[in-house]
């Protein structure tokens, strides 16, 4: 079923925020990774409609900084031990420009 639903449009003060689109997790060679190149596109161009209109724009990562952060998850997923603040893995996808 769809549901009606109507443009809000960009508001009055909008900013685009991309979440985790880093290397560890859009890289199939780091066990975090998946081939995923549509996800890569569609945030490549928002980004292009956000840059165009100079709007500002924020990334997020995912680092761990020492063992407490975020153990039961780092225990249950040990890969996740990759994202150090000196992996590559932490870094932007470089398709994002």
């Amino acid at each position: 079923m769809d549901l009606d639903r109507n443009s809000i449009g960009l508001g009055h003060k909008p900013a685009l925020i991309v979440v985790d689109v880093i290397k560890g997790f859009t890289d199939e060679a780091c066990p975090l990774g998946s081939h995923c190149p549509e996800v890569v596109a569609a945030n490549a161009a928002l980004l292009k409609a956000f840059r165009s209109k100079d709007l500002p724009i924020f990334f997020t990562t995912v680092v761990y900084h020492h063992d407490e952060q975020a153990s039961v998850f780092r225990k249950r997923v040990p890969a996740l031990n990759l994202l150090t603040p000196t992996s590559p893995w932490i870094e932007i996808d470089p398709a994002l420009g």
